[in-house]
């Protein structure tokens, strides 16, 4: 099933999705086996850019720990840093960012970085 052939069931604009996928599944208008593979691919989608997340931040560490930065390559490697710390799901972001000029435009260019890298936006 198309995502256009489930918006054509006539299900309301304002009905939670969690109603319009009992009631299609009910009705045998879409496939279980459909939802448990996207799920699944959800899963595995998370687990990558979870690992993904956690070897930049590695990559990161070793680059400041190496202590080889001086100046502008530490500047570069700080927010490197405060952009990989930006990324957890657990601690606070945009702590760092007034103290290493971490700005919206640093962090879009560290995002095409990574997406460069990686292959996705982490």
């Amino acid at each position: 099933m198309t995502f256009g052939e489930f918006k054509q069931l006539g299900y309301d604009n304002d009905l939670p999705m969690e109603y319009a996928l009992v009631q299609s599944l009910l009705e045998g208008k879409i496939n279980i086996i459909e939802i448990n593979n996207a799920y699944s691919i959800a899963l595995e989608k998370e687990r990558r850019i979870k690992n993904l997340r956690f070897e930049e931040a590695c990559v990161n560490l070793a680059q400041l720990l190496s202590g080889n930065y001086k100046e502008e390559n530490l500047k570069e490697a700080q927010q490197r840093a405060v952009h990989t710390l930006n990324m957890s799901r657990t601690l606070p972001h945009n702590v760092y960012n007034k103290k290493y000029s971490y700005t919206e435009e640093t962090k879009k260019e560290w995002d095409e970085f990574c997406k460069t890298i990686y292959g996705e936006e982490l």
